[in-house]
């Protein structure tokens, strides 16, 4: 029975008569994997699920191609042509996690420059810059430079900040065949990632226009012009650019609401982050999309949408509050990280892990699906007047864990007592701009009546030699942190509340500190994102006690060092 079911599916797949639904078919098959990999014993099933492996793979099919394959793979593990395929297609999909560990299943003495280059390809799009640098330098080993692997190499080291690195690196342009334009873009980068946007804005207004790489070209210019503050002509360049307009919707949404014009805004906001996958795994699964329904002893899911990071969530939560206060008979879900529970979760809201959403989706009729944003979108969409929610504090008290972190810092014998955090995710592209060097803030450091801790755990060894040669700059042990494996923030929110002042770049750090309503420092660019854009006492956390220092041209981060040293000297 179930072989006919399964190879009717095929038949169907192969003459194209319906479009099977991924997320249903894989529940299917997930569900009776180990019968279905017995049944494969039968030459006449095997010969079928090759024949549709090839058939998706000229198609390019992906979502079923990984499916079949998965199974092909798991009846022989050992077959790594198809195992190689499986990682390459998972890779091409977006699965990064998926794609690594296919990848595993390879003996690595086997490996060939073609396994390297798809792993390279995985960490780069991972954004784990350091992977990347060393399988690259492999590569080199077996099959030397290449126009890629050179270029790879360049954006990985300029996301690191290994300045010196790329000026080595820079040598190699001239041994592979790299166009004059693809090299031009690259030294406008470079300059802008040092911070030096009037040299970047003068080289890209003196590009010549038939340029090839026309989209990345746009792409420069509306970054470089948004940081000048010219968000009317950044808006245009992308407009006039049908490609570009729809690649760069995310970037697009932030100069429109920088700019003011909140209903373009918002509208880009919600089509950047929508999540078409799972919304289409939500409606096969029976789940409506809420259009202002009534929602009455129902329940409502709230997805946290792509590319929306810790912060946005902090920021737009007030919109989930919003809810529960007029929907009280609404079962609201916040489908977020599962580890994200403890900021979240609350006897009105419910956080479910993006990955169990199957465990809640008992009574499809009686569940609607929204994004974060999406809340967001119709909120503002029926008042007459653009203004954020306030802000309502919502974030978490843990009495046992302040009273250690009270003692831990009654220790010291300071005048105060500061957090220090100065750049952000390396993952999220606009980090270059909105994070500095650690030793841009040795004039605050040097402040020896202070206690500095540091707030930020991803540390290079550069940083850490840094901190290890200030007496008054402090490395809280790691090990302190390890609730924070299943609770994110538990120990960091406390630690926050007894200090005497967080000092902090654009980052979830920011709205952290600003949604506890303590003091913070915010350092910020000339054109920051915009929620920064009102004057610190108009900002959206209601928070009185930030200060806001921003560049006063772009990249000009030692106009900002300046007054946060004469701001902190005044304590």
């Amino acid at each position: 029975m179930l072989g006919q079911i399964f190879k009717d599916g095929i038949e169907n797949t192969l003459n194209s008569k319906f479009n099977l639904n991924p997320f249903i078919f894989n529940n299917f098959i997930q569900k009776n994997k180990n019968e279905l990999i017995q049944l494969f014993d039968n030459e006449e099933l095997l010969n079928d699920l090759i024949k549709v492996i090839n058939f998706l793979k000229k198609e390019k099919k992906l979502p079923l191609l990984i499916i079949y394959l998965d199974l092909f793979c798991s009846k022989f593990p050992n077959n790594y042509d198809a195992v190689l395929l499986l990682a390459k297609s998972s890779l091409m999909l977006g699965m990064f996690d998926a794609a690594e560990n296919t990848l595993k299943k390879i003996p690595t003495k086997l490996y060939t420059t073609e396994h390297l280059k798809i792993l390279s390809n995985l960490y780069f799009k991972r954004s784990d810059f350091e992977k990347c640098i060393k399988i690259i330098e492999n590569i080199r080993k077996q099959s030397g430079l290449d126009k890629v692997n050179v270029l790879m190499m360049l954006d990985c080291l300029l996301r690191l900040r290994r300045f010196k690195d790329i000026e080595n690196e820079i040598k190699n342009l001239s041994k592979v065949n790299i166009d004059e334009c693809t090299k031009k873009l690259f030294f406008i980068k470079f300059d802008i990632a040092q911070n030096n946007f009037e040299i970047g804005l003068s080289k890209i207004n003196e590009f010549e226009k038939n340029c090839k790489n026309i989209e990345e070209f746009n792409s420069l210019k509306f970054l470089i012009l948004g940081k000048f503050k010219k968000y009317d002509e950044a808006i245009r360049c992308i407009e006039d650019n049908n490609k570009l307009l729809k690649n760069q919707d995310y970037g697009l949404f932030n100069l429109y609401l920088s700019n003011k014009n909140f209903k373009s805004g918002i509208n880009f906001l919600y089509e950047a982050t929508k999540d078409t996958d799972l919304e289409n795994y939500f409606l096969s699964s029976g789940i409506k999309k809420w259009e202002n329904q009534n929602l009455d002893n129902k329940s409502l899911i709230v997805y946290q949408g792509k590319g929306i990071a810790l912060g946005d969530q902090i920021f737009f939560y007030r919109y989930i509050n919003f809810l529960n206060k007029n929907f009280p008979n609404t079962k609201i879900i916040f489908c977020t990280f599962e580890r994200l529970s403890y900021l979240f979760q609350s006897d009105k809201t419910k956080v479910i892990d993006l990955n169990k959403v199957d465990n809640i989706i008992k009574k499809p009729e009686n569940i609607y699906f929204i994004s974060l944003i999406g809340i967001f979108k119709k909120y503002h969409e029926k008042q007459n007047k653009f203004a954020i929610l306030k802000f309502e504090k919502f974030l978490p008290f843990h009495q046992k864990k302040n009273d250690f972190w009270k003692d831990y810092f009654l220790k010291s014998n300071s005048k105060k007592k500061i957090g220090v955090n100065w750049k952000g995710n390396l993952k999220y592209a606009q980090d270059l701009y909105r994070s500095l060097d650690i030793h841009q803030l040795d004039e605050i450091i040097n402040l020896k009546e202070m206690a500095f801790y540091n707030l930020n755990f991803d540390l290079s060894e550069n940083e850490t030699e840094y901190i290890d040669r200030k007496s008054n700059f402090k490395i809280i042990d790691n090990k302190l942190f390890s609730s924070e494996k299943n609770d994110a923030f538990i120990e960091t929110i406390e630690i926050l509340r007894n200090l005497d002042l967080i000092i902090t770049t654009d980052t979830a750090m920011a709205h952290l500190a600003a949604a506890l309503q303590i003091k913070v420092l915010l350092l910020l660019e000339y054109s920051p994102f915009w929620y920064w854009h009102n004057h610190e006492g108009q900002n959206y956390y209601q928070n009185d006690k930030i200060r806001i220092f921003n560049q006063i041209k772009p990249g000009d981060w030692q106009s900002v060092i300046n007054q946060a040293k004469k701001y902190i000297g005044n304590l």
